[in-house]
Order: structure tokens, then sequence, then C-alpha cells
């Protein structure tokens, strides 16, 4: 897993609430109804005229399944509930092969943590949020930019999860071709007979090599930062 700049805040549970709901309950009768926009040239509607109407669970369907991320729902036990287009886009699973499966078949089975411990995460603080390696049908790998988050009832029972992943493999991709590019430079400068260091924009010293170490008789650490200044006369 890689793991985000900074915290996102935690999401609604209504929202991911209603949207398990509605996935489940398409059928079901409407709680309240939704007023869909109409043309202003169209004739007003009979009280008995329920064309211009949606029941919640089914635009709350609609909502969910138009989206060009995957969003999927959990049960406790990771079991996978819930299943939109995008998901099946991306995964190359159809709802119908994947709801009933538990959603490890979704990660590859080298990764370094188990993907149970995400879940045990959002679970005790509401949400959980990564960059992490996901495996599709076809046994191929994308990175995927996950938001985990806990659904729970009015009372607080926790009910199970959902998940939004976006497909974040070139962002990954590029992020890891830096970090080689940057350790092999490394790895060069290393050897120089030369002194050599690098600084951010604000002076601090974020790179220095072994040459520099051996000239200034100091630690690694003690150089990193505004430290390096204390050696330059």
């Amino acid at each position: 897993a890689v793991p985000r700049r900074g915290p996102r805040p935690p999401f609604s549970n209504a929202g991911f609430a209603l949207i398990d709901e509605s996935l489940q309950r398409v059928q079901s009768a409407p709680l309240f109804r939704v007023l869909a926009p109409m043309p202003d040239s169209a004739p007003n509607p009979s009280p008995s005229d329920d064309s211009r109407f949606l029941s919640a669970e089914s635009l709350g369907a609609a909502i969910v399944d138009s989206s060009e991320d995957a969003i999927i729902s959990k049960d406790l036990r990771g079991i996978v509930t819930s299943w939109n287009r995008s998901a099946e886009r991306i995964f190359g699973y159809t709802a119908a092969e994947i709801i009933g499966k538990h959603f490890s078949v979704l990660y590859p089975p080298d990764r370094k943590d188990p993907p149970e411990k995400e879940l045990a995460v959002a679970a005790r603080r509401g949400w959980y949020e990564e960059d992490c390696w996901h495996l599709r049908k076809d046994g191929s790998r994308y990175c995927g930019d996950d938001i985990i988050s806990a659904i729970r009832d009015e009372p607080g029972n926790l009910r199970g999860f959902s998940v939004v992943t976006r497909d974040a493999t070139m962002r990954l991709e590029l992020r890891e071709q830096t970090e080689r590019a940057r350790d092999f430079y490394f790895s060069l400068f290393s050897g120089f007979p030369n002194l050599v260091w690098r600084s951010d924009t604000t002076g601090a010293c974020d790179y220095l090599n072994q040459a520099w170490l051996e000239y200034t008789g100091r630690t690694q650490d003690a150089e990193f930062g505004a430290g390096w200044l204390e050696g330059v006369h």
C-alpha cells in the first residue's frame, strides 16, 4: 500500500447508507419522492401522473451506477454485497460473478498487509484511505485510490463498509519512476570523491554523499536541515 500525503475528513455515513439501501432495495416502495426537472413548456401534470417523479432508491441507484468511480459495498465479513457498472469495467467482474465473494480476491496475493486490516481501521475511525494495487479478473494489476467508509445505522451499529475507488495507475507509476530515478542518481553520487549535497528551496539539506560526511566528520542526521551550514566557513 502507498500511504496518502495526508488524511481526508470522513464522509457522511448517511450518504453511503443511502447507496447501500438503494442498491439492495430498488424495487421497494419509496419513502419519499424526488422531483425530476421538466421543460418549462411541459404541461402541468395531473395528481395521478407519476412520470415526473423518481423514488429515492431508484435515484440513488442511478447515481451510483452512472459514476465513473467503482462503488462497492461489503458486509462485516468482507463479502461483496453490491457492485456498480464502473466496478465491472475496472475490475472485469460482473455483479453476478463477484457478489457473494470475499473482497480479498480484488487484491494481489503478495500484498504486504492483509486487506482485512483496512476494514478494521475504517471500523475504528469511520474511514480509511490509501493508494494500493488491485487485481483484475484477467490477472492484470492497477493502482486504485481507495476510500473505505464504515456504514452504521441510526443507533450507531456497524452494518458494513462502502468503498469508492478510482484508477490511479498512471499517477503511481509516475511517482515510482521519479523515485527510481532519484535513487539511481543518489547511488551514483554516493561514490563521488567530490562533496555533493542537495537542499530544498528554503536551504534545508535533504541529501549529501559519503565524501561530505568524511570531510566534515559529522553524521548525516546532524547535517540534514540547516545543520550543514555549521560546516561552511
